[in-house]
């Protein structure tokens, strides 16, 4: 494989030209030149004062940006604290331009990130640079671990040390070395056993019921080691030669601790930071030790020291990324139907943070319903709402999910009424979610929404997936219904969505055909009609999500001679059709 200046030496002379052309004195690194590294060590002076830095070119230079070092400098902003690199332009790619040039940069920035690099005049620092937090622990080498914790939490700063309680979620296994953890943490508290903040009670679900004892420990600033076991020999020392409990877990044991500090949580806005620190010990094997007749006894492997993230997981972090569905934090929504419209709905609802969900649906996985449903073959043969109820317990514990396996409409022989099924399924919700798909179902919803004023939703497909149809009534505001739906589409007023009408296909083994379609054009029609739900339940908060002032939405995918189209979409009003009896009817009672 060519090495970038050989595949451009000119782009190579250009560089060295330049600084020399800049009066900057450089001299090439010829170890890792030969190693495939092309480095520079660089002499630049600004303010009269030498600076000796290294530049280090990548792989494939010029379409990404070079890094230059200043081991000798140790900045408070822009600059790595470890590997010394300092921050020129922005980490995106797009304010890197393939014209610069390590001069450039030298001559016309340099001085400038030294001035807002140690500054601490937050109004200096504004016209110097991006407007941009630089928190202490994301430059941490972490391992695959994590520890949750909340944003919101404010733990008094009289309060220097105490216990931390973790509820594990699992590990992240790696071959020949111990499990990386990764844990909640369920509440702080200080050496009196008082608690300072708690995990939300919704997550305490997330854990598979087992929880350690770790310690904490505050220090007047982060850490400025790299070494994770160095990081641990500190918070030891700091917390006066106290020592976290260990806890094993299966063929390891381990000790956690909890350091919090002080960094930089928005531009030049300080608060709490935090950094976990693990002791893992691999435990003998008792089998083989007792087996082992001859020979020295094995030795005992070392134990290994790692990083673990801090993850935040409260209910504002989340909704940090997307503050406009904040209203769905107290909106339930009754989903009947799981199916290839269903699956991906119930799943987006979820990652929206609906409060709630309700699920119903009767049928079960088959193994090649995934190349059109959100899971494959490991969930084959369960019932769909328990697969998806699951899933969603376990990834979004914000939002409460219920699931239920009947069959709207079916003969009911468990004594049971269906009646009284419903009316418990929609007690509480803000909206109900139609994506049965079921000519006959739809209609039965739609009615028992409109009885009891709940905002109905149904999202269907054609046949081959060539397109779909979304259908909204609002009580008090949508002046028809789903039979004037039926009505306005047979006169042609509303059109119907282009369909392959021959896509049909009965598997072997399936007791009833079933319409042919890519999972890519269903998760379309999927996606539009949980836009339309959000939609509906957000736009009358204020910065909610905003509404639309149509019910209904014909969407093409699929030329009518079957040609591919990008997503065409046409939206109608929901009017009260002339021929609808059942308008009629309600009209004259």
């Amino acid at each position: 494989m060519m090495l970038w200046w050989e595949r451009y030496p000119e782009r190579l002379e250009f560089e060295l030209q330049a600084l020399n052309a800049a009066g900057i004195p450089f001299e090439k690194v010829t170890e890792t030149i030969q190693q495939g590294i092309y480095q520079l060590k660089v002499r630049p002076t600004i303010n009269g004062q030498s600076q000796d830095l290294v530049v280090t070119f990548p792989d494939h230079y010029p379409f990404f940006r070079f890094e230059i070092a200043a081991p000798s400098l140790t900045l408070e902003h822009h600059q790595h604290p470890f590997g010394k690199a300092l921050c020129f332009i922005g980490r995106e790619t797009f304010y890197w331009n393939t014209s610069d040039t390590v001069a450039g940069f030298l001559t016309q920035r340099l001085a400038q990130v030294l001035d807002a690099g140690t500054t601490t005049d937050r109004e200096t620092a504004q016209g110097l640079e991006q407007p941009r937090a630089e928190p202490y622990s994301d430059y941490y080498p972490y391992a695959y671990a994590i520890c949750h914790v909340d944003s919101s939490w404010k733990i008094p700063t009289s309060a220097l040390s105490g216990t931390l309680t973790l509820g594990v979620l699992g590990f992240f296994v790696q071959r020949e070395q111990p499990p990386c953890i990764q844990a909640a943490v369920i509440s702080v508290a200080d050496e009196k056993g008082t608690e300072l903040a708690a995990i939300p009670a919704e997550l305490n679900k997330f854990r598979d019921g087992s929880t350690f004892r770790g310690r904490w420990i505050r220090l007047d600033r982060a850490l400025t080691t790299d070494d994770p076991q160095e990081a641990f020999r500190t918070a030891h020392q700091q917390d006066k030669k106290q020592q976290p409990s260990w806890a094993t877990f299966g063929n390891h044991r381990l000790q956690l601790y909890g350091i919090l500090f002080r960094e930089e949580v928005r531009h030049r806005e300080f608060g709490d930071g935090w950094l976990f620190v693990v002791k893992s010990e691999l435990l003998p094997n008792r089998a083989a030790v007792s087996h082992r007749k001859h020979g020295p006894p094995k030795q005992k492997a070392p134990p290994r020291f790692y990083f673990a993230r801090a993850g935040r997981v409260g209910r504002g972090d989340m909704l940090a990324r997307s503050p406009e569905l904040r209203p769905l934090s107290d909106r339930v929504i009754a989903q009947i139907g799981l199916g290839a419209l269903g699956g991906p709905s119930a799943l987006e609802f979820a990652r929206a943070g609906v409060a709630g969900l309700r699920l119903v649906d009767h049928d079960h996985v088959d193994p090649a319903t995934g190349v059109r449903w959100p899971f494959g073959l490991l969930v084959a043969g369960k019932p769909k709402v328990h697969v998806v109820g699951e899933f969603i317990g376990q990834h979004y514990p914000y939002t409460d999910v219920r699931a239920a396996g009947w069959h709207i409409g079916g003969v009911r022989k468990d004594g049971h009424h269906e009646g009284e099924l419903l009316d418990d399924l929609v007690k509480g919700i803000s909206l109900i979610y139609d994506a049965t798909a079921e000519f006959g179902v739809q209609h039965f919803l739609s009615e028992f929404a409109r009885e009891r004023q709940i905002p109905y939703i149904s999202v269907v497909a054609t046949p081959g997936a060539w397109g779909g149809r979304l259908m909204r009534v609002r009580p008090g505001t949508t002046q028809g219904c789903w039979t004037c739906l039926q009505h306005a589409e047979d006169d042609g007023s509303i059109p119907r969505a282009p369909a392959n009408e021959g896509a049909q296909v009965q598997p072997a083994g399936c007791g009833d055909p079933t319409f042919t379609g890519a999972n890519v054009d269903l998760a379309i029609l999927a996606l539009h009609g949980v836009r339309l739900a959000i939609s509906t339940l957000c736009s009358d908060s204020p910065g909610g999500y905003p509404g639309v002032d149509w019910d209904v939405a014909v969407i093409r995918l699929r030329h009518p001679d079957g040609r591919s189209m990008p997503p065409q979409v046409d939206v109608y009003p929901l009017n009260r059709h002339p021929d609808c009896r059942a308008c009629i009817e309600r009209k004259a009672s």
